[in-house]
């Protein structure tokens, strides 16, 4: 399983200490830090960045979908989850 944490930056030094509740809730005593957590699907594929260069929205048919000129070449955000537990 893989976490997002919606609402924080890494530090650049240091440490910070997350208590994760149910339902997402993100906290941290020492910072003052209120986020969100948010599971991603086990055995996830590669999670790619639709908004960057290469990705044109189109109409089809009254539909509105987007084009990508080549996948391969949009910037990948997390790596594919494919092992077994």
């Amino acid at each position: 399983m893989s976490i997002i944490i919606k609402g924080i930056d890494l530090p650049n030094s240091g440490q910070i200490e997350l208590i994760i509740k149910p339902h997402g809730k993100v906290f941290s005593k020492t910072k003052g830090i209120s986020a969100e957590a948010i599971q991603i699907p086990k055995k996830h594929g590669r999670l790619k960045d639709f908004d960057a260069d290469g990705v044109h929205p189109i109409i089809v048919d009254g539909e509105y979908m987007v084009r990508v000129d080549d996948l391969d070449e949009l910037p990948t955000i997390l790596e594919a989850e494919w092992f077994e537990e």
